[in-house]
């Protein structure tokens, strides 16, 4: 008689008559469980902040609940909003009713659509595309949309894109619905939305998100830059609920005293791990994507975020130590494509001089959930 593959067959499928003995078969699909048990447990080891080991799996979640992105491309999902300008067409929404709008898009669904505030970053990130293609690596950006908007309102997005050269084929249109969970499910590495409750629900369910503030765009260099905050940004806050409660002297004190521990994880590890590796894909002189860290920290507090990159194997371009300043004017310096805070002042700050987005994380934003 053939033995049977007990790890391959679901146990309510398995008759105990394809066995000689009926307890050796239960034995074996104890000694099953147990080993899909013990799997299941260094899998959640591995993927615990304390380690500060980053083992990619697709749509795994770390403890601090940040995705971890596919594989295969660097996946930046955008809003419609996000990507181009429909504000014209939202009042019609407003003012005369859905079956107006809906009516409006498929009357206009040839007219080309402006571009909207994330639209420069994303013909940047094709950009990089071509120039990873030109040096034979497999690496990409992948761009999708991802929005509340309805599906005749797809048809003109993707018909604009389509007359900008966006090469963008996959969207998820959901017609009033929140977008969220189409992110998690393309194995998105940030999602740009103007809308702040869809950034916050995102973040919540753990998808690396912020929310595209209405934004000052000025003259942009030839590379993709991008500036990212610190702490509730990159990094966990458990450092920022140090400084709420014990003032700016105890921040100091606990980063000194931890600088040889690496700071937890935070909502865009996964987007800013994605840039380092697109990086390295790339000789330094001649790389087209710039990152800085753009940070209300002081020198007193560099030594453990500069350990906490180098633990995590990741390479920066810039580090801008502020001390509180206002950051707009080393944003602008910096010619930031995006520049991504959990402080909603900082990214409004920000926003006067570059494209900023606010993530919707931590304890600066405790009050506003």
């Amino acid at each position: 008689m053939k033995s049977v593959a007990i790890s391959n067959t679901p146990i309510e499928q398995i008759q105990p008559s394809s066995f000689k003995n009926t307890e050796s078969a239960l034995e074996k699909i104890s000694t099953t469980n147990e080993t899909h048990h013990a799997l299941i447990n260094q899998q959640n080891q591995m993927r615990s902040a304390n380690d500060h080991e980053f083992s990619p799996q697709p749509y795994s979640l770390d403890q601090r609940g940040a995705i971890v992105p596919r594989l295969d491309n660097t996946v930046v999902a955008v809003s419609s909003g996000a990507l181009f300008d429909f504000s014209n067409d939202h009042k019609i929404a407003i003012e005369h009713g859905s079956e107006a709008y809906d009516k409006y898009q498929i009357e206009h669904e040839d007219d080309i659509l402006e571009k909207g505030e994330a639209f420069n970053l994303c013909e940047k990130m094709f950009a990089v595309n071509e120039q990873l293609k030109a040096i034979g690596s497999d690496l990409r950006f992948d761009v999708v949309i991802t929005s509340k908007n309805t599906p005749d309102a797809c048809m003109r997005a993707l018909k604009s894109a389509e007359h900008y050269n966006l090469p963008i084929n996959r969207t998820a249109f959901t017609n009033g619905a929140s977008p969220y969970q189409y992110t998690k499910a393309f194995g998105t590495s940030l999602f740009l939305t103007t809308n702040a409750q869809d950034a916050k629900e995102a973040v919540n369910e753990g998808v690396p998100a912020a929310q595209i503030l209405p934004s000052n765009q000025k003259e942009q260099s030839c590379q993709l830059r991008v500036a990212l905050d610190g702490d509730a940004v990159v990094f966990g806050d458990s450092s920022e609920k140090i400084s709420f409660e014990k003032g700016l002297e105890g921040f100091y004190q606990h980063e000194q005293q931890n600088k040889n521990t690496p700071i937890e994880k935070g909502p865009l590890f996964p987007f800013l791990y994605r840039l380092s590796l697109l990086k390295k894909e790339f000789p330094k002189e001649k790389c087209p994507i710039r990152i800085a860290i753009t940070t209300a920290r002081a020198a007193p507090a560099a030594e453990r975020l500069i350990k906490t990159l180098r633990n995590w194997g990741i390479e920066i371009d810039e580090l801008h130590l502020l001390g509180g300043m206002n950051k707009g004017p080393f944003l602008e310096a910096f010619q930031a494509d995006i520049f991504l805070d959990d402080n909603i002042k900082n990214a409004q700050q920000g926003s006067a001089h570059v494209v900023s987005g606010h993530v919707h994380f931590g304890i600066n934003n405790q009050s506003k959930a």
